[in-house]
C-alpha cells in the first residue's frame, strides 16, 4: 500500500521533530534569559503574545520563518557567521506601518 509507507516515515520523523522543536525552544528561553529579558518584553518586542512566545519555548509550536529572522535580529544572534537583518516587508516605519 503506498498510503502506508508514507504513514510510517511520518510516525519515524515525529519524535525527531519534536525534539528539533523542544531544541529550539530551549535556545529561545536561554537567549532571552541572556538578554535579561522578561517573555512580556521579547514577546512585544517580537510583536507576538506571551502565550505563543511560552508555546514556543516549550517546544509545542514552531516561530514562522520571518518571525524566526526578526528574534534573531532582536536577540542579535548570528547566523552561519552573519548578522541577521529583518527583511524589508517586516521592517516597521516610524509611523507603525509595514514597508
Amino acid at each position: 500500500m503506498p498510503g502506508s509507507n508514507r504513514r510510517m516515515e511520518r510516525k519515524e520523523e515525529q519524535p525527531r521533530t519534536k525534539g528539533l522543536l523542544v531544541e529550539l525552544g530551549l535556545q529561545i528561553r536561554r537567549q532571552r534569559k541572556r538578554q535579561g529579558w522578561s517573555r512580556k518584553l521579547l514577546a512585544s518586542k517580537l510583536g507576538v503574545t506571551e502565550n505563543c512566545l511560552g508555546r514556543w519555548e516549550r517546544g509545542e509550536r514552531l516561530p514562522r520563518p520571518p518571525t524566526l529572522i526578526r528574534m534573531m535580529a532582536v536577540c542579535g544572534v548570528l547566523l552561519k557567521g552573519h548578522n541577521v537583518s529583518v527583511p524589508r516587508t517586516a521592517r516597521k516605519t516610524r509611523k507603525g506601518g509595514t514597508r
